[in-house]
This record gives structure tokens, C-alpha cells and sequence, in this order.
């Protein structure tokens, strides 16, 4: 079997797939991580095969951020805008990386 994983580019997003990724990997099957170009080195430090994909952020570097609305303060705004970082833009410009890593 093959797998193919998408992990924000945080290490609390990744830390909690790694059992199952080794798992996998243990069992015989082929297992790659898509995420951020720049969060290579986080998921390969576990031996765990990355794949380029989406945009390059990285969570822990709001420099990174600039196609991001600007974080509002903790409140009633910031869940919409989670989803709209997370989900919506995050997921939308992965998307056409990751059909093509499946296809390939």
C-alpha cells in the first residue's frame, strides 16, 4: 500500500502522525509526508520521507505568514480566521501539489 500524508508545517501537527507514518512504514508500506518546503528538516529528523508541497510557511514564523490576513487577538474572530488560514488558503494551494504527488 502506499500513503500519503498532509501535515500543516508545525511540529505539533506532525508530532502526533509520526506513530502512525512508522507504523506503516514498519508494516512494508511506502509512506510519505507532504507539507512546507521549509519543514523538511522537521519531519525527516523522525526518518520519515517529505514531499515538497503547498505553500512554503512555516507556522512558528510569522514572517513566513504574508499571504495570511493578520492574526486578530484571541477572541470571537479568531476561529474564523484559523479556518480561514488552515483550511481554506492552506488547503486550497496544497491541493493541486498533492494530486499530482498522487498521481505520480
Amino acid at each position: 500500500m502506499r500513503a500519503l500524508f498532509t501535515v500543516q508545517p508545525s511540529v505539533g501537527h506532525l508530532h502526533p502522525l509520526v506513530p502512525v507514518v512508522r507504523a506503516l512504514s514498519e508494516a512494508g508500506h511506502d509512506v510519505a509526508i507532504c507539507s512546507a518546503p521549509s519543514f523538511r528538516p522537521e519531519v525527516e529528523a523522525f526518518g520519515l520521507t517529505h514531499v515538497d508541497a503547498g505553500l512554503d510557511w512555516l507556522m512558528s514564523d510569522q514572517a513566513t505568514w504574508q499571504v495570511f490576513p493578520p492574526m486578530p487577538p484571541p477572541g470571537p474572530d479568531f476561529p474564523a480566521w484559523a479556518v480561514l488560514t488552515l483550511a481554506d488558503i492552506t488547503a486550497q494551494r496544497m491541493v493541486s501539489d498533492v494530486l499530482t504527488i498522487a498521481r505520480d
